[in-house]
């Protein structure tokens, strides 16, 4: 690798001996939630996969990586938060069955899987007691959707597009926006994001705020 001192720009030569550039063109930006978050961590979090194509080579191992326990733990607090109430072992049992069917896990060893679902079962039960708690003593707030998505033109040339992963609305009409995390760190105040960089819910707020979903008026 070079540096063209003319533009400043990255340069590699290929086996012609030419140079290509390495600086990325684009005339437009999509981005992701998530992404925005990452780029106001560092920038480079960033341009390396978005822009460069780096990405860490797959990593075999007889447990679930993060993004797939996420995953599993999403499908699992969306079928709650739209039916909620006891569910018997059974109804949980043919759940959790077309969960693993339908995210690929079949290789995953029963041993690991049930322990998996043990955990799994501890996480969904406190979801439960909290959201029977928060029914109890706000009766008019209801589900207004779950996976909500949304489209917003940042600028002429940066859109933010993604989904919400749920909106509720009580009888007064103010929302309340959720994003699911496998955190025992809840971030309360807005100062609070600003300051740790979760930048996600401020976005979503913005998003409620302006009506940028679908339904919402």
């Amino acid at each position: 690798l070079g540096e063209e001192a003319s533009t400043g720009n990255l340069t590699e030569k290929n086996t012609r001996g030419s140079q290509t550039s390495l600086s990325p063109n684009f005339d437009k930006l999509l981005l992701s939630p998530s992404k925005v978050e990452a780029f106001a961590r560092c920038p480079f979090l960033l341009a390396a996969p978005g822009i460069y194509g780096l990405k860490d080579l797959p990593q075999y191992d007889l447990d679930l990586d993060p993004r797939k326990r996420g995953s599993l733990l999403h499908l699992a607090l969306e079928k709650l938060a739209l039916d909620l109430r006891e569910w018997s072992g059974a109804e949980w049992e043919n759940f959790l069955m077309e969960a693993r069917k339908s995210m690929d896990l079949d290789w995953l060893p029963e041993s690991f899987w049930q322990a998996q679902i043990q955990a799994l079962k501890r996480t969904l039960a406190k979801f439960l007691q909290n959201e029977l708690g928060l029914k109890k003593n706000f009766p008019g707030r209801k589900v207004f959707g779950v996976e909500v998505p949304f489209s917003w033109k940042f600028s002429d040339d940066i859109e933010i597009r993604g989904r919400i992963d749920r909106i509720d609305i009580d009888d007064q009409g103010f929302f309340y926006v959720f994003d699911y995390k496998l955190s025992d760190r809840p971030e309360y105040a807005l100062s609070k994001w600003l300051e740790s960089g979760h930048l996600q819910l401020g976005i979503y707020s913005h998003i409620l705020e302006q009506a940028i979903v679908p339904g919402l008026q």
